[in-house]
């Protein structure tokens, strides 16, 4: 059996169930799907790559509650950075 990385499990999960929930905090927050959920942090790691963050780098999240720091924290892990609210 292969290992996978989280992400590597993460975005198989996101390719084969991309229509099922993901992300639903509380009745405040917009459920986000897993092809969603994919595609917001993939829009983090692509501004976060582009402002050349990646491996041993910290990235504060400063945002309101809600589903949004789920993505948020996806992309920076993705992008290979670590991540801190």
């Amino acid at each position: 059996m292969e290992m996978k990385t989280f992400i590597e499990q993460l975005e198989k999960n996101c390719v084969d169930f991309s229509e099922r929930l993901a992300v639903a905090l509380d009745y405040k927050s917009e459920p986000i799907t897993y092809g969603e959920l994919w595609n917001l942090s993939g829009k983090v790691y692509a501004y976060l790559k582009s402002h050349n963050v990646g491996k041993e780098d910290f990235v504060l999240i400063n945002l309101p509650r809600g589903s949004k720091i789920t993505v948020a924290m996806i992309g920076i892990w993705r992008a290979g950075a670590a991540g801190t609210i």
